[in-house]
């Protein structure tokens, strides 16, 4: 089975392995699971990295270099950023935060959404703003618990 994990699932499994599921982290370290990090992960992970906040502490402390790393060394894919997910992007429906009632407009979060019906492949998230997008990708979004 492809998995395409969400950019907390990866930050989760490279500094705090215990708070993903058993199951998960076992067919990840297995092999189980053909694992993708995407590309929009580590571009995140790098805008949110070179972010400083007050007090000169960064809103994240790994970089998208440590983060490659790991993913290489753990056998992680990096899926590329194609065509077909720009338009697959476009294609996508807003959904309703429904704790805001305004659209859950995340750019990053919705490349992963368009990336797993383009593929497809099935997004790991703990995210629920994320899931609410199972509707656009019934059977491709597995929620775990945050």
């Amino acid at each position: 089975m492809k998995l395409l994990i969400d950019t907390h699932i990866a930050l989760w499994a490279l500094a705090k392995p215990e708070r993903l599921p058993d199951a998960l982290a076992q067919g990840m370290r297995a092999g189980d699971f053909e694992v993708f990090l995407s590309m929009v992960s580590l571009w995140e992970v790098a805008i949110k990295h070179s972010i400083a906040v007050a007090g000169g502490l960064r809103r994240l402390d790994w970089s998208a270099v440590d983060l490659m790393r790991w993913a290489e060394s753990a056998g992680i894919n990096l899926l590329p950023i194609k065509p077909a997910h720009c338009i697959q992007v476009d294609r996508l429906p807003y959904r309703i935060n429904p704790r805001t009632g305004r659209a859950h407009a995340d750019p990053f979060d919705r490349m992963l959404v368009a990336q797993t019906l383009a593929e497809p492949m099935r997004l790991v998230t703990a995210d629920p703003l994320v899931a609410l997008h199972e509707v656009d990708a019934p059977g491709l979004i597995e929620k775990i618990p945050a």
